[in-house]
């Protein structure tokens, strides 16, 4: 719904609609009057309204489609895409894997995963445009392997104009003196930007800029954020006996401490240190692979807003796990890595609210143990078995 309000918005003219609320009145279902009487006109229920967290030029993007479709036709064409996306998505994952085993069995093994945990089943029940941006990676890493620096540096861009977070991607050039590829990646960047400054104006570039900071003030706690401010933050509450909210289906939002913005800030710069000192020339095929899952992994835990969807690229390159590890071993990894991640699993921790979100905390917890594995298989030369482990 966040998609085709903003572009409803901008197409008439009212950009201010689409960033002037406050991030934390959104998140706990204040939503202004405009929204709710453009949802019913369109066919919409107040329960799909969202806050638009992207650019401006994605508002101006989906602008003629939102005038000239109903929500029903809206979300068709977005599933249309979509779910071929998550397909080929897993498909690249397992080329970029260097395409061990049956492409079959790593279909059937993260296809599976994709529809039993959180984030990818609502990824594709919310037509969340997540599943654009890791394709957009995917593609941008797969062409990255192959030599194709330029190209790579674009997709990479085109990634982190959507959601900045995945700009953190150009460390892969910068870990192995790639200059070029930087350099393309930071102009791709700046093309973007300024198309998008002319294309929808600096105003509502400058009211994006300051939704950002005030995303980054804020802890929003829901079943669904799986970030680090959550966890962490819901864990001081833990040891202080103190309850946060008033239940399980309601986002609480708290302002964030000094300590925990400097401790996720630490964390997501010890995480790009360490990709930068491993990613290196001469690092085998699954320790990059791993590099890369790991990055993405860190940058959705770090962000104040770590939807569960974040991690869908830890659910394309799960089947990896039974490669890189003996059979065996590598079914309990996933087992334990996605246990918490399930969605029954999930809906069953939503009942049991008691004044902490032990959904989020079983999501977050999860994902930290996926971003450990990861990082512990990028620090091994060699692996039980991988179908393609050469030199890169």
């Amino acid at each position: 719904m966040s998609l085709y309000l903003a572009g409803w918005f901008f197409n008439l003219g009212q950009g201010a609609e689409i960033y002037q609320y406050a991030i934390a009145d959104l998140f706990v279902f204040d939503f202004p009057e405009s929204w709710g009487a453009v949802a019913a006109q369109r066919g919409y229920s107040s329960t799909e309204l969202y806050p638009f967290l992207y650019p401006p030029y994605i508002a101006a993007f989906f602008a003629p489609l939102s005038t000239q479709l109903d929500a029903a036709g809206f979300s068709l064409v977005l599933y249309i895409v979509h779910l071929p996306m998550v397909f080929a998505s897993i498909l690249l994952s397992w080329k970029v894997a260097g395409q061990p085993g049956h492409w079959g069995v790593w279909l059937a093994v993260a296809l599976g995963l994709f529809f039993v945990t959180a984030g990818g089943l609502l990824a594709l029940a919310q037509n969340q445009l997540q599943i654009t941006i890791v394709f957009i990676l995917l593609l941008g890493f797969e062409r990255y392997q192959a030599g194709k620096l330029r190209l790579a540096a674009v997709l990479f861009a085109l990634a982190g104009s959507i959601k900045i977070a995945p700009m953190a991607v150009g460390v892969l050039f910068l870990a192995r003196k790639q200059w070029r590829g930087a350099g393309t990646m930071a102009g791709a960047g700046l093309l973007i930007l300024a198309g998008s400054v002319l294309w929808a104006g600096v105003w509502l570039h400058q009211a994006y800029a300051a939704q950002l900071a005030e995303i980054g003030d804020n802890v929003y706690i829901n079943r669904q954020n799986w970030s680090l401010y959550s966890l962490l933050y819901q864990l001081e509450a833990l040891f202080e006996g103190a309850s946060l909210g008033s239940g399980i289906d309601v986002t609480t939002v708290e302002t964030a401490p000094a300590w925990l913005k400097l401790v996720n800030a630490s964390v997501l710069i010890l995480g790009i240190i360490w990709v930068w000192k491993r990613f290196r020339p001469g690092v085998k095929r699954h320790q990059e692979v791993a590099l890369f899952v790991f990055l993405l992994t860190i940058l959705g835990l770090t962000s104040p807003l770590g939807w569960s969807h974040n991690f869908i690229p830890m659910v394309y390159f799960a089947p990896a796990l039974l490669y890189w590890f003996s059979q065996r071993i590598g079914v309990l990894v996933i087992s334990a890595v996605f246990g918490g991640q399930m969605l029954l699993l999930q809906l069953y921790l939503a009942t049991q609210y008691t004044g902490l979100n032990w959904a989020q905390m079983a999501g977050t917890s999860a994902v930290l143990l996926g971003a450990a594995v990861f990082a512990f298989v990028s620090a091994r030369p060699e692996v039980a078995n991988s179908a393609d482990d050469a030199v890169s």
